[in-house]
C-alpha cells in the first residue's frame, strides 16, 4: 500500500502488528461515529412520523417510517460489523 508506505519503511518504522491495532483503532471509531448518527437520524424519524400521520402526511409518515426502520437496519449491521 502506497499511503502506508512511510509508516512501515524509513525512519518512522512500525511494526505491522502496531500499524494493524492503530488501523482497527481508527476503524472502529469510524463505526462507532457512523452508529452514533445513524441513531440521531433514526430518533427524528421516529420522533416525526406520528406527526406527520397526525397531519395527515400519510405518504410522509410513511417514507419516514421506513427511512427510520432503514437506519435502524444500517446500525444493526455496522454493530455486528463492529464486533
Amino acid at each position: 500500500m502506497v499511503l502506508l508506505e512511510p509508516f512501515v519503511s524509513g525512519r518512522h518504522q512500525f511494526n505491522k502488528a502496531r500499524l494493524g491495532g492503530l488501523f482497527h483503532f481508527v476503524v472502529q471509531h469510524m463505526n462507532d461515529a457512523a452508529i452514533a448518527m445513524l441513531d440521531v437520524r433514526a430518533k427524528n424519524c421516529e420522533h416525526n412520523e406520528p406527526i406527520q400521520r397526525a397531519e395527515g402526511k400519510l405518504k410522509q409518515a410513511r417514507l419516514t417510517k421506513r427511512l427510520g426502520k432503514s437506519y435502524r437496519d444500517a446500525i444493526e449491521l455496522l454493530e455486528r460489523v463492529g464486533s
